[in-house]
């Protein structure tokens, strides 16, 4: 699997650094390198390529290209066809399209214009001066104002609150609502004002333009041989606002297209529903047909010219055609019917019907699923949102789903809730999800569960031995302050508001839980600045001590090394190191005597685990100045370096992160969303199978599964993991042995799965993240992805986000429709790999919802956008397209049977204009109304009875059978009408008068036999009669008739003479014609009606059923009867599906 296919990955930096001289009479040397200005394009048209681009999107569709073939063709004099009526349906479906494109790229020519066209404070001269964005320059100097947009990416030199701090909402960026700190760099502190700006000089180095946001290389040299390192807590982004902040002062690094922001504004990944993939395979197939026919024609007509043309002195070639009719040429003129018959047969393909679905899909998403009541959460004021209409019927087909646990199954509003020191476990109270557990197991669980009082935000602990300073009467009270002061001080938070209503600004809400819970305890963490934190403590006598720790480095945290540490100088002068983590990373890294602890913080961390609560380790460690000084040279040598910085400055945090000694471990608690367990219960019961990601420990994660119904009682665990001894071993030998481990265990999956099998019992799969692995080596994927197959429900435990897309393009690749669903920047991978990426509007920012391709404020709303609106939009849509092929063919194979009546000379039995109105007009408008409000059942039924899910899960509405049986109806349809109108020839076509209405006359009453059968069979379909509806079906009818009278009284020399007066006097005058089409189409529809009768009787679908039950009972209620049953739930009538 390649990992450029599952994730925007972030570019590599390539080329030599970027070197920028500031300052005083800095001028660009011949030479150097040449900037781009600070103008934004995100337009995708410019007045010169509208045009040709335009053209280029809409003739990738196959059908256009076909279209334009015939319109070229029909040009010719072989085309039986007046060119109009090809060139002109075919300039509307291209010129809507094209104008749609015109108007949203005009939007976002105006965003842009108005974007450029912002000013902003820039030094020119003496002062700074308001200029417009767009004319920034790099090494500008810019001065921000307070709630003001930063202009461009710049290296921040100054800001106005103390120790050179500011305040940055990166929203714009990456979604996240948290302010973050900048600091700029400390030895430019004094450019505060438009002099000291002026004099400044210096040279800056750093990295080439890239779409990394949250890293940066580069340096500062402001005396000779002296770099200062720069890392990305300077730099401020373009698309940021600054935020609690006077004013700031810094010089620009990147502009314009250079920006991050602009290099991360890459096109979203187009993605195709299967239905639209088949689609283009049915309109292949018609193609085919078409040119079958076409070589039947040509084929017949060019033998028949041959043998019989001659006899057939009559027939001339009008002047210009050439050899369309030659005897002596019947090879070329088989050739030239062939081009003929290619345009004669183009109504086989239905021109409107992309158009059709468009808009259909439009009103699927843009109206019903975004203004859906039902999925609006009032909590957070968040309404669904289809970020587009491609997918939407989808959401009808979707075999497995793949989700996030924190944020997504889980509220991400963390509280802690439980501690371990010094091997004593503390906390009162279960954990809602250990609670639903027990509820689940059938145990009692009466006044077990803590429930949050409201007051302290971030924090649930009960327990009277540490709370209201009780704590320092404790036996290990010294062990208790150390774990307090972790909480205090190892955290990159930012404190913020006066003390009564202190406030943290932090990059999670568990760091801010931890900080929160040290303030309780006594350890308020009061002010920070660069290189200090202040800390209020609580002595031992209850007095409140201002303690100031001098910060000497931090080791920030991330995803790989999963932990973090705070290097700091305590007031006696000692060197201490912090360090708080998962608890493999930590435990790894203790000294010998430092695990006195370890083994019942062991038991209590197991103990948190099956609580569901989310857990962390605490150590400490006191470093030999020495040992420090030494460290700190390589340390900072490693900010400084301009190639593989992280790389560096993980190894050096690698050297002092070691021998650590064990304070204890936290838990914090994640409670479940409402509605959870029930949404993830009947999504299970529509027969889908759900998949949970999660970085938690396995027995965390199996909790979790219980608690929101995902793992059941009675089910049975498969638990892959690799034995110890191969997780100790990172070398090749152990890679070997840990796919040889893994191999075996899931052979022996394998025999479990069908063990199972045989006994009915469902199945689930608990693997870790060193498991799975091995699991997705090549040498077992092929039985892993086999093993998976059998499980209703899989939870994978400690995987990082590129596993998370790595097991997403797995399943994917098996065949089935996937979805994934997270709320965070680590779900993004996953969410674009999978066929449907759903975003939910957390606290972890909106990246995930920026990346999806739908969003919505929590879980439990899957279940209506699935259940409800996936098996709407399915139906619609099947319906929709074979309808439209069946009327199609109905029409393109009448003209085929009169080709062949007519020696197959290629005649046309239909004036142009009511085969051209056919499709856009005539049938289509029933086409749309049908495909936006045709309901089969209501949605509370859809919800009660979320086993009618599986038509579009086993998408049985669009399968080639189904599409097989409308083509085969509408070849049958149109024998049968052509049929009557045949045995009609022989006397009954003439009006009172004793003349005959000819072949016009009978291509009208034809047309008219068509369009009332089509019509008809649509209303065979149609189970809820809306009136739009009703006014559709019959308003199309009433339109046909109508266009025939003003059509046939427009005077010949504005339309072909062939209508006039046509239906006036003879075909609408004639009761013959009129009980004609009635015989036709009611005969024409018996088969398919016979068909449909059979099946309702004998072979009755789930949704009939249901929904017949649900009328009756309702007339019953209604009339004050006792239906004798209910459609409460699904078992009361389990004997009926």
């Amino acid at each position: 699997m390649k990992l450029k296919q599952l994730l925007v990955h972030t570019q590599q930096v390539e080329g030599q650094p970027r070197v920028v001289r500031v300052g005083p009479d800095t001028k660009q040397e011949e030479g150097e390198e040449a900037y781009p200005d600070n103008t934004v394009h995100t337009t995708k048209y410019t007045l010169l390529t509208y045009l040709p681009k335009g053209l280029f999107e809409q003739y990738r569709r196959v059908a256009n290209v076909y279209f334009t073939i015939i319109a070229a063709l029909s040009l010719t004099p072989i085309s039986p066809v007046q060119p109009w009526s090809a060139i002109l349906p075919l300039n509307v479906v291209i010129s809507v399209s094209m104008v749609k494109e015109a108007i949203e790229d005009y939007q976002r020519f105006k965003a842009d214009r108005k974007e450029n066209a912002e000013l902003v404070l820039v030094l020119r001269g003496d002062t700074f001066e308001r200029i417009p964005k767009k004319d920034i320059q790099v090494g500008d100097f810019v001065k921000i104002e307070d709630n003001h947009m930063i202009p461009a990416d710049i290296l921040l030199l100054y800001a106005s609150n103390p120790g050179g701090n500011c305040y940055i909402l990166t929203a714009n960026l990456d979604g996240e609502t948290n302010l973050k700190l900048k600091r700029g760099v400390k030895e430019t502190w004094g450019v505060n004002n438009a002099e000291a700006a002026k004099s400044f000089s210096a040279t800056l180095t750093y990295e080439q333009p890239n779409n990394s946001l949250y890293t940066f290389t580069g340096s500062l040299s402001i005396v000779k041989d002296i770099d200062i390192p720069l890392v990305p807590s300077n730099i401020l982004l373009r698309g940021s606002q600054l935020k609690n902040t006077d004013s700031a002062i810094g010089v620009v690094l990147y502009t314009g297209k250079e920006t991050k922001i602009m290099k991360n504004a890459t096109a979203p990944r187009f993605k195709r529903s299967q239905i639209e993939k088949r689609l283009d395979k049915i309109v292949l197939s018609m193609l085919v047909l078409l040119i079958a026919l076409c070589f039947a024609t040509s084929i017949f007509f060019g033998v028949w010219t041959g043998d019989l043309g001659a006899r057939m002195w009559y027939i001339d070639t009008p002047p210009g055609e050439g050899d369309i009719f030659n005897p002596s040429k019947p090879a070329l003129v088989g050739v030239l019917q062939w081009l003929t018959s290619f345009v004669l047969y183009g109504y086989f393909i239905p021109i409107s019907l992309y158009v059709s679905v468009e808009v259909v899909k439009v009103f699927q998403s843009m109206v019903f699923i975004n203004f859906d009541i039902e999925l609006y959460c009032e909590e957070t004021d968040t309404r669904a949102q289809a970020r587009t209409s491609n997918l939407n019927e989808e959401l009808g087909m979707v075999h497995t789903i793949l989700s996030d646990k924190t944020g997504t199954l889980t509220q991400n509003k963390m509280e802690f809730f439980k501690f371990s020191i010094a091997g004593v476990r503390y906390g009162r109270g279960a954990s809602e999800i250990e609670v639903n557990t027990r509820k689940e197991n059938g145990t009692d669980t009466t006044g077990q569960a803590v429930h949050h009082d409201g007051k302290i935000q971030y924090f649930n602990f009960r327990d009277e031995r540490l709370t209201g300073g009780r704590w320092r009467r404790q036996e290990n009270a010294d062990m208790l302050r150390e774990a307090f002061r972790v909480l205090a001080i190892c955290h990159t938070g930012i404190p913020d508001g006066p003390k009564e209503t202190l406030k943290y600004q932090c990059e999670s809400p568990d760091e801010n839980a931890l900080i929160v819970a040290a303030k309780q305890f006594g350890f308020c963490c009061a002010e920070r600045t660069p290189t200090h934190l202040i800390v209020e403590e609580t002595q031992e006598d209850g007095t409140v001590a201002v303690v100031d720790y001098e910060i000497l480095a931090i080791l920030e945290f991330n995803s790989e090394r999963k932990r973090m540490s705070v290097i700091f100088k305590d007031t006696d002068g000692r060197i201490i190191m912090y360090c708080k983590g998962a608890d493999n990373v930590i435990y790894e890294r203790l000294s010998t005597k430092g695990r006195q602890f370890a083994k019942t913080t062991a038991e209590d961390l197991g103990y948190f685990a099956g609580a569901g609560l989310r857990t962390l380790c605490l150590a400490r460690k006191e470093l030999d100045p020495e040992e420090f000084d030494s460290w700190l040279s390589e340390f900072q040598q490693a900010q400084r370096a301009m190639v593989d910085r992280e790389k560096k400055l993980m190894e050096a945090a690698e050297k002092i992160e070691n021998n650590l000694h064990l304070l204890g471990a936290t838990a914090i608690e994640d409670k479940l969303q409402e509605g959870v367990p029930e949404t993830i219960f009947n999504l299970r019961r529509a027969g889908i199978s759900i998949w949970m990601l999660t970085g938690d420990k396995i027995e965390t994660a199996i909790n979790v599964g219980h608690a929101c119904s995902l793992l059941e009682a009675g089910m049975k665990d498969l638990v892959l993991t690799l034995d110890q001894d191969v997780v100790s071993s990172s070398d090749t030998a152990g890679m070997v042995a840990g796919t040889k481990d893994m191999s075996k265990k899931i052979a022996s999956g394998l025999e479990f799965a069908e063990n199972c099998k045989e006994n009915g019992t469902e199945m689930a799969i608990i693997v870790d993240g060193e498991a799975l692995a091995y699991c997705l080596v090549m040498e077992n994927l092929h039985k892993f992805e086999s093993l998976v197959k059998y499980c209703k429900s899989i939870i994978c435990c400690r995987v990082s986000p590129l596993q998370k897309a790595l097991v997403t393009k797995l399943v994917k690749e098996g065949g089935v429709v996937t979805l994934a669903i997270g709320d965070g920047a680590n779900d993004v991978g996953m969410i674009q790999a999978a066929h449907i990426g759903v975003g939910i509007s957390g606290l972890e920012g909106r990246q995930a919802v920026m990346n999806s391709d739908f969003a919505i404020a929590q879980f439990r709303f899957l279940e209506r956008l699935l259940l409800v609106h996936g098996r709407y939009n399915y139906r619609r849509i099947c319906q929709m397209i074979t309808y439209f092929f069946y009327k199609n063919l109905v029409l393109g194979m009448s003209i085929f049977y009169y080709n062949a009546q007519a020696f197959f000379s290629g005649q046309l039995i239909y004036n142009d204009f009511t085969v051209s109105l056919y499709n856009v007009f005539f049938t289509s408008l029933t086409c749309v109304v049908f495909g936006v409000l045709e309901k089969d059942i209501s949605p509370q039924y859809a919800l009660k009875f979320p086993k009618l899910y599986n038509d579009g899960r086993l998408n049985r509405l669009f399968s080639y059978r189904v599409i097989g049986y409308w083509l085969l109806n509408g070849v049958i349809q149109s024998l049968i009408i052509f049929f009557f109108m045949v045995a009609a020839e022989s006397g009954t076509l003439v009006n009172s008068s004793g003349k005959a209405i000819g072949m016009w006359g009978e291509g009208m009453t034809l047309m008219g036999s068509i369009l009332w059968a089509v019509t008809l069979q649509l209303v065979l379909i149609i189970s809820d009669f809306h009136w739009i509806i009703h006014l559709a079906l019959w308003g199309s009818l009433l339109t046909w008739y109508i266009f025939l009278i003003i059509f046939g009284v427009i005077p010949p020399t504005v339309t072909p003479a062939n209508y006039y007066y046509l239906f006036l006097e003879y075909v609408g005058t004639m009761p013959s014609l009129w009980l004609l089409s009635l015989l036709a189409t009611i005969t024409a529809l018996v088969p398919d009606f016979l068909v449909r009768t059979f099946t309702v009787i004998y072979r009755p679908e789930d949704w009939r059923i249901i929904s017949e039950l649900a009328a009756r009972e309702k007339k019953e209620v209604k009339s004050g009867k006792s239906p004798g049953y209910s459609l409460g739930s699904e078992a009361s009538i389990a004997s009926y599906i």
